[in-house]
Formats: structure tokens, sequence, C-alpha cells
């Protein structure tokens, strides 16, 4: 019945998006309001029907109905219940169909939320929004379909196994006990709680940006090229960008807790397709104040939006297509070619509506640059960098490997080396200008005060690059690495210290109160110097990881000692062969880690051998602000019991990607937070005390 449920639902769905695009079009064309209306209803029928759809499918899951195809691949019953859930997105069908769900929720409520007040572009809006989820959709019900079930087929004489939703004439049902005995169960890698949240992170995060892409296609078509369509998307592009933050973050910590290699960012092309949007939404982001405050780069904001979805789409295509082999991507299916066909349209249409407004002249700025320090210069130029980024990181992933396979007939694969070479440079200035940047005007800024107001920053960054090369960093790449980062973070420091003070000097009043109704006047403002702060600290996080990350491999006996660094890793003994409640097999080896002789923690790394052949290593750590131990339990010598292998790392400085990451989280929601909630006379009174010159854009 499930089944049923869901795919008749998903069939539902697809109706009322189709209708939604005829309705809306026609009440555009025809003058006629009731049928735009008729078309908002529809979209919100949509969402409901394909959210019902999802719902049943993530029942049968966790009822164990396994005569569903989708449900036997991704579930047994020795899972627990919270992966039973997160096996809804564990593999293609279920994913697609998650995404789906996902992409009608972000369209119904853009079109409710917005319909008021952009009432033009909602026709267009709608139209754009329901053509995009007919094609996932389309996915769903002709390629990857999770509601298939298993059947025999009895006429045949070796009971032939079917996979259809409806009963074919004929067919039995298989008997369930042996579909069960047979479940295939979600893959171990999946099985860990970074994991069970980093896909739907990164769902939210690309379907997000189908919002802001709707209206820039909306504005196009309507030829409203106001910043109305930006009015209407800036808050979806800061919520795409959290979520897809969160989701490269946890993916991150995810690759560092489950695939025993030390790291966290391996350059992956399944990791880059996920890393290319959000390069080119951090842009836009920054774009977009551009034209909100000076009326500039309107045809640039429109390709960085056509570009971040477009990228969406890419992602999503090389991903699921079986395009890049990876451990994170999906398994090769029928989606490539449909998938494919899908983003060259999308994409060539949005590019040609561009061209066409810009031809009619609709694109023109309303101011010309004036200054190559005013603060619109430095933010266009902050771009050029992130696009800049996108490409390098396009090129290496993906352009070069399909590139040399097509015209070549070999395959050239570009890994971390490329990568390192080449973004390091890229990044450096990005942080330079993140700091300079939001110190500087609108219209043009002498150098004098920029200097002015960059001396307090320089002379901390100064003090702090003295001490540390007191305390022995003397690594020149790593010391312009630092001074750049920490330049970056203490602008935001101080930025956000002038205006407590600012306050202080003229309320009486607590800290907490100072520091809120400060952030409560102009979150976009400081929410941003937040945001920059978190990145400061990922930075010096990233640095310190990645230029002193030490490693060793050795064999121990039991009793013996291994020496890194001021570290001293003791094997003490082995659990060989542990069977796991869910029928696993573990060898655990027991470590205890010394330093300067005094011990400090005792770990368990161990290797966990699944029925399927998979193994998983997965490291013992012991973790600080100043540094992560992290040992691997390589291999074990079972017939002597004694001998085992090591791989050990030491991190300095990792777990600043955590906290920095808690930090950017932090300042993005204080930015995208709706300013109309706070009241008038905290906002006057903030006002009243902010310093002289600090512009509240």
């Amino acid at each position: 019945m499930l089944a049923e449920i869901g795919f008749f639902t998903t069939i539902f769905a697809g109706i009322a998006a189709i209708y939604a695009i005829i309705s809306a079009l026609y009440g555009v064309r025809m003058n006629t309001p009731a049928a735009v209306v008729s078309a908002r209803n529809a979209v919100v029928v949509s969402c409901i029907m394909l959210v019902l759809a999802a719902v049943a499918l993530q029942i049968a899951i966790v009822n164990q109905e396994y005569q569903m195809a989708y449900v036997w691949s991704v579930s047994n019953p020795s899972m627990p219940t919270f992966y039973r859930v997160t096996a809804l997105w564990g593999s293609q069908q279920g994913s697609l169909l998650f995404w789906s769900a996902l992409m009608s929720v972000f369209a119904a409520l853009a079109v409710t939320l917005n319909w008021r007040s952009n009432r033009r572009l909602m026709p267009y809006v709608i139209a754009t929004l329901m053509s995009v989820l007919i094609f996932f959709i389309g996915l769903n019900l002709f390629v990857e379909n999770p509601f298939e079930r298993w059947w025999l087929d009895s006429a045949s004489v070796n009971a032939e196994v079917l996979s259809t939703v409806l009963q074919p004439a004929g067919a039995v049902a298989p008997s369930e006990a042996r579909l069960a005995e047979s479940a295939q169960g979600l893959s171990p890698m999946l099985r860990h709680f970074g994991m069970a949240i980093h896909p739907p992170m990164l769902y939210l995060g690309f379907v997000g940006f189908l919002v802001p892409f709707a209206f820039a296609i909306a504005a196009m078509a309507s030829g409203d090229l106001s910043t109305n369509w930006i009015k209407a998307s800036r808050r979806w592009v800061l919520v795409a960008w959290l979520f897809l933050t969160l989701g490269l973050i946890l993916g991150g910590r995810w690759a560092y807790d489950v695939l025993g290699w030390g790291g966290y960012w391996g350059w992956d092309p399944v990791e880059n397709a996920a890393f290319l949007p959000w390069l080119v939404g951090t842009a836009l982001l920054h774009s977009i104040m551009i034209q909100q405050k000076r009326g500039m780069l309107k045809t640039w904001n429109l390709f960085l939006v056509i570009l971040t979805f477009s990228s969406v789409i890419f992602g999503t295509f090389a991903t699921r297509s079986g395009l890049v082999e990876s451990v994170h991507s999906f398994a090769r299916s029928g989606i490539g070619t449909p998938m494919f066909l899908f983003w060259f349209t999308l994409t060539f249409t949005a590019v040609a509506l561009l061209l066409w407004r810009r031809s009619q002249g609709l694109l023109r700025d309303e101011r010309q640059f004036k200054s190559f320090l005013s603060r619109e210069s430095l933010f266009v130029l902050n771009n050029l960098i992130f696009v800049a980024l996108f490409f390098v990181v396009a090129w290496g992933s993906f352009g070069a490997p399909i590139t040399s396979e097509l015209f070549m007939d070999t395959n050239i694969t570009l890994g971390t080396d490329y990568f390192m070479r080449v973004t390091p440079p890229l990044f450096l200035a990005m942080y330079i200008l993140m700091g300079v940047a939001p110190l500087s005007a609108w219209g043009a800024t002498s150098l004098a005060k920029l200097g002015k107001s960059l001396a307090m920053p320089l002379v901390l960054t100064a003090i702090t690059m003295t001490f540390l090369f007191v305390t022995g960093t003397n690594s020149i790449g790593a010391m312009i690495g630092y001074g750049v980062v920490f330049l970056s973070g203490y602008v935001a420091i101080v930025e956000i210290g002038r205006g407590f003070l600012a306050r202080q000097r003229v309320h009486k009043e607590s800290p907490i109160k100072s520091f809120t109704a400060l952030f409560a006047r102009n979150p976009r403002r400081y929410g941003g110097y937040m945001i920059h702060l978190g990145v400061t600290i990922i930075g010096i996080g990233l640095i310190g990881s990645t230029m002193y990350q030490m490693e060793t491999q050795q064999t121990l006996g039991v009793g013996d000692s291994l020496f890194i660094s001021d570290y001293e890793i003791r094997y003490d003994s082995i659990e060989g062969a542990q069977i796991s409640t869910d029928g696993r097999i573990m060898d655990i080896a027991n470590v205890t880690v010394l330093r300067n002789g005094e011990v400090i923690d005792q770990m368990r790394p161990r290797r966990d051998f699944y029925t399927s052949g998979e193994t998983m290593t997965i490291a013992g750590t012991h973790s600080t602000l100043e540094n992560d131990v992290y040992v691997l339990l390589v291999g074990w010598e079972e017939i002597s019991q004694n001998s085992a292998t090591f791989k050990v790392y030491i991190n300095p400085l990792v777990n600043l990607i955590w906290w920095g990451s808690f930090i950017l989280i932090l300042g993005t929601i204080i930015a995208v937070w709706p300013r109309d909630v706070v009241p008038s006379r905290v906002r006057d009174s903030v006002h009243n005390v902010m310093p002289r010159g600090v512009s509240h854009a």
C-alpha cells in the first residue's frame, strides 16, 4: 500500500506542477489574475503530494517493508532505527525523491512568502520553479523509481525476478523472510552521524539556490530588472549558502572520522562539485549588495545567479551519473544523459535571456566606478577572486579529465598537488580583500583614510606575528598566511569593538545588552563581521593542520611505543575478532598516549569488517585546541597476536576548523535575521551612538 501511495502522489505532484506552469503563463499572457492564483495553489498541492510520497517511503524503510526494492537495498533487520531514518537519502532513488520533496517545499515557501510583494514576478517564478521540479519528478517516475517492488514471475521456469511498482499479471510477492535475510543494508561508510546530516544540508543548499535563480529568470522574462528580484531573493541566497556551508563542514568532519587518512579535504571531484556553487554563491552574496546600494553590476549579478545554479545541476550530474569515481559518488545510473541535457538546456536558456535583455539596454548600471579603493571596486575584485577559484577548481576536477578523455583518448587526473599550487595564492588574496573591503566607503575612499582604519588591525597583527615567530613559527609561507588571515580577523574584531565602545560611552548598561543592541540595529553588517571572524579561525586551522601536520607509521609489539613530536604512543593490547550487535567484526587496539612521560589519554583505534566485504578504519583521537593526536590501526598479525601496525598523525590546530565553523554559522543566522522583529526603540538607540563615518549598509 505504501508503494502505491508514494507512486501515485508523485504522479499527482507532477500533474500539479505541469498545471501550475500552464496556468501561470496563461494568466500573465491573458492578464488573468485568477489563473495565476490557481497556479500558486497548484504549487502548494504539488508540495503536499511530494512530501506525502517521501513520508510513505520513510515509513516503509522504518517498518522494514523489504518487498520494496529500495528498502531492501538500503536497510536490513540489524540496522538501528536512526540509520533506517537516514536511509531515505542513502542511495540514488530515495535521495532524488528527498531532493524533489525539499525543492517543492522551497518552491511553496518562496511563492507564498513573496506573493504580495512581487506579484509581477510571480507567474515567471512559478513557471521556473515548477519546470525544474518536473524534471526531478520525471527522474523518479521513469528512471530511478524508489517505489518499485520485487515480484516473482510464477509463469517462468526459473521464477524470474521482476522489479515494478504495480503487480504484473501472474506474478507473486517473494517471501518477506527471505527478503529480510538477503537485505543489503546501508553502506558502512554512511553509518556516521555526520553523514546522516551532511546530505540533507547539501540538498537544502542546492535546492535553496533554485529560488534566487527563479527570481532572476522572472526578472529577465518580465522585464522588471530593478532591484526587486534581489530584495526578494537575498535571504534565500543566505539561507542556501548557510545550508551548503553546513553540508561542506559536516562532509569534512565525516571524512576526518571515517575515511582514515588523517585529513578532512582531499580535493575529491565530488567534494569539489559541492564546493563550486559555494564559491560563486559567496561571490553573489557580496555582489548583490552593490546593486542594492549603488545600482551597479546588474549583468554580473544575473550571471552569478545563473552560474551558481548551473553549477548545482552540473555537480548533481557529475555525482550521480558515474562521470567521476569517488567514495562520495552514487553508482553509475541511467540519469546521466537526461541530467546533462537538462543542465545544458537550462544554462543555455538562462544565458540567452541574459544576452537578450542586455542587448535591449535594460541592464545599464546607474553609476560608474570612481575609485579603485571604493567598497564596490574592492567587492568586485573579491568577486573575481571567487570566480577564478571556481574555474581553477572546476578545471582540475572535471575540465582536464573530461577534455583529455574526449580529445586525447586518455584520462588525465589532476590531483592534490595541482590544487595546492593554484589555490593558495587566490585564497590569500581573498583574505586580504576580506580585511580591507569592509573598511572602505561607497563611492570613493582615500588611501590615508583607509590606512587610518587599518592601523589598529595592523598593530595587532604585528604583535601576533612577533609572538608566533618567537615561539617557533619560522616558515615563511606559514608566516605570510597567518599574517593575512589574522589581519582579516582583527579587522572584524576592531570594527565590532568600535561599535560596542561607542554605545558604552553613551549608555551605562551591561556589556551583554550593548552587544545585543549593536547586532539588533544592523544584523547584516555585524553578522557579516561574525562570518569573517569564523572564516579567519577556519583559515588559522587550515594553515596549521596543512603546513605542520606530522605523521609516522610503525609496527609494534605489545608494550612497545612509537614517538612523534613530544608524544609517546604505547601499544598495550588488542581485542581481535570482536562481534558487534550489527554483525560486523572488529579488531580493537588498546593504546596509551603519553606526553612528556605523563599519561594523557587511552585510545581504542579499530578496524571494522562488514559481511558485505567492506572494511573501515576508525581512528582513535585525542583532541585539544592545540592539536589532534590521530591514531590508526593499520594492520594486526593474528597468528602471533603480538605485533600491530599503527599510523599516527599530529594535526595542529585542526579543531579551529570546527570551532570557526560554529562562529560562521552563528554570523550567518544573525545576518539573515529580519530587522523587522527588532523593536524600533532598540534600533534607534543604537543608531544614535554609532561611530561617525561607520556605514550601516
